[in-house]
């Protein structure tokens, strides 16, 4: 993807706030997974979310919510600061984002995977089970399987055998229905 948006030009040719977002969103991330390099990263996701969000908006969209769910990830490592990431959860359990979009449910995974990277196990399993109901509430299977592997992980090391079986097979299955790949670690 990094090749792709640095030698097609593309970001010349976006003129609306919301196109070049997302293309400096994409960006961000993909030189945060394919460079490593987390500053170059946050700097490119921060422009993204200047595109169009200011610090007094009360109401945000889903994408300003993906982003900043993304800058709190990239930011955790390899410790994670929950305030960050406590401080989009509360926007959005509180419902201020312009409207549903699956995007959202991104911020569920990513808080519950660095939860579990900085073993901060009880909690990981906590918001991985918050992002299920919260995708359930709104009829998703969008990061699906994925939540359901991290509660399979976090379960298994804080030993619960029975649970992290039962996750991990409706993780499989839903991969095997929805054909998707999970993120395995």
């Amino acid at each position: 993807m990094l090749d792709y948006l640095d030698t097609t030009g593309l970001a010349e040719h976006l003129e609306l706030a919301t196109d070049l977002q997302t293309y400096y969103y994409y960006h961000g991330i993909a030189v945060f997974q394919e460079l490593h390099t987390t500053t170059d990263s946050l700097r490119e996701l921060q422009m993204a979310l200047d595109y169009t969000f200011t610090p007094r908006q009360q109401v945000l969209t889903p994408t300003e919510i993906l982003i900043l769910s993304s800058i709190s990830f990239i930011k955790s490592t390899p410790h994670t600061n929950q305030t960050d990431f406590e401080h989009v959860l509360a926007i959005v359990n509180a419902g201020r984002f312009t409207h549903y979009d699956e995007n959202i449910n991104i911020l569920f995974y990513l808080y519950s995977l660095a939860l579990y990277q900085d073993h901060h196990f009880q909690k990981a399993f906590a918001i991985a089970n918050q992002g299920i109901d919260w995708l359930s509430n709104h009829d998703s299977h969008y990061m699906l399987a994925d939540l359901f592997l991290l509660v399979a992980k976090t379960a298994t090391a804080l030993n619960d055998p029975q649970a992290a079986t039962a996750a991990s097979l409706k993780s499989d299955t839903l991969a095997e229905i929805f054909n998707q790949s999970r993120y395995h670690f």
